[in-house]
């Protein structure tokens, strides 16, 4: 029996994440002070969160939705991840 993989994969939404791509990047008009401290609470937690799998041993991939555009380096990056 192999050793399970300690390595997952989060997708995860540009908007609410606060991603640097184009479409990420782009604040809501509306609510603009809520949304800004929003989505700063969220990289917040999500950098929170990948520390603490990395204490646990584990490699975290985060996909970003921009990233499935292009599926053949998608791809590529997935199996350099899983050493595949």
């Amino acid at each position: 029996m192999s050793k399970p993989s300690r390595r997952p994969t989060c997708p995860a939404r540009l908007i609410w994440r606060g991603h640097d791509c184009k479409r990420g990047a782009r604040a809501p008009k509306e609510n603009a002070d809520y949304w800004a401290n929003k989505i700063s609470r969220n990289r917040a937690r999500d950098a929170g969160a990948l520390d603490a799998l990395k204490t646990m041993g584990w490699e975290a991939l985060v996909i970003w939705e921009c990233q499935l555009k292009n599926r053949d380096a998608l791809d590529a990056q997935i199996r350099a991840f899983l050493g595949i």
